[in-house]
């Protein structure tokens, strides 16, 4: 029997938006590529000017590549929207940036 909820207990129930690669958001993908995250889904994470989204899951040792390689511009509802359809029941936006704008 698992310690933790149930509703946190199945692989992929949490869908997960990064906003911020910084130190912070940096941290937060090195542990998100770890197995102590597996009930969480990355599908989406954004800077201040770009974003990557697949709603199947993104790479957390990937972000910070494709984000510099992307030319999608920030667009806070495509991130919301791939929450929704990742199909994940509990969606969760992480704000790791430094702006006030944001928080």
């Amino acid at each position: 029997m698992s310690a933790l909820p149930r509703a946190f207990a199945r692989p992929h129930d949490i869908a997960i938006a990064l906003l911020g690669n910084g130190v912070v958001g940096a941290a937060l993908l090195k542990l998100l590529a770890t197995p102590a995250a597996g009930a969480l889904h990355l599908v989406g994470a954004a800077n201040s000017q770009r974003q990557v989204v697949n709603t199947r899951g993104l790479v957390p040792t990937q972000v910070r590549a494709l984000l510099a390689a992307s030319c999608a511009p920030r667009d806070d509802a495509l991130l919301l929207a791939a929450l929704d359809a990742s199909g994940a029941t509990q969606h969760v936006v992480i704000d790791a940036t430094a702006a006030r704008e944001t928080a």
